[in-house]
């Protein structure tokens, strides 16, 4: 699969373009051919019998990697695997456990939510009822917010969440300070060594950069 196949930008405030990329786990194409920016990829197929060395095949070409995930169960192994976030599905008829959510929470993954599922008009009833669940579940944690800008500006955001009794504060932090903590976290945890930084040269990608931003050591990094 071409690598400009499938994929959308991200713009968030203060930070560099984030390109995703949809992948199906069945897929060994190339990683995209690097550009200014970080790249992220979001994997289709998660299910039992999928391991984590297909996972990582994959997800060692990009940044960043998501998993779209449609289980409890699916959830649950996900937590015990080294990604960033995990998409759930927000627009079917599924019942995602408090065990499982939290289990992701505690391994420090996010939770994205598309707002797409709330714009068609065919899943907007599910999707509210869906993410109304998991902010319940997860506490308002580990949530990130992406949507399409042609289709949808920060205003209408801050009015869907209102519904959620959700402050304009919180929601704002859905898709600025949340996505920082992310990238920055991914990248010290890549390039970390017992809380010093790998030198970065004039010449390194916005990923790497990204531990800059950091504000204290993680305490996952061991030496």
């Amino acid at each position: 699969m071409d690598s400009s196949r499938n994929s959308s930008l991200s713009l968030y405030k203060g930070l560099p373009v984030v390109h995703s990329y949809r992948r199906h786990l069945l897929d060994k194409a190339d990683g995209p051919e690097r550009t200014a920016g970080i790249t992220k990829v979001i994997l289709d197929g998660m299910g039992p019998n999928v391991k984590p060395r297909g996972v990582y095949s994959i997800s060692c070409k990009f940044d960043i990697c998501e998993i779209f995930v449609q289980t409890s169960d699916d959830l649950l192994r996900c937590a015990q695997w080294q990604i960033h976030s995990v998409q759930l599905d927000m627009t079917g008829e599924r019942a995602y456990t408090k065990g499982s959510i939290s289990s992701a929470v505690h391994a420090g993954i996010y939770f994205t939510i598309d707002m797409d599922g709330y714009i068609n008009p065919a899943t907007k009833r599910m999707w509210i009822y869906n993410v109304r669940n998991l902010l319940r579940l997860c506490s308002k944690k580990n949530i990130l917010v992406v949507y399409s800008a042609d289709r949808m500006n920060e205003e209408e955001i801050m009015q869907i969440f209102q519904k959620f009794k959700i402050k304009r504060r919180v929601t704002v932090g859905f898709y600025t300070i949340n996505m920082e903590r992310m990238l920055v976290t991914a990248a010290m945890k890549k390039y970390a060594y017992k809380g010093s930084f790998v030198p970065i040269e004039e010449n390194e990608t916005d990923f790497k950069r990204m531990v800059y931003r950091a504000t204290k050591p993680l305490k996952s990094i061991k030496g």
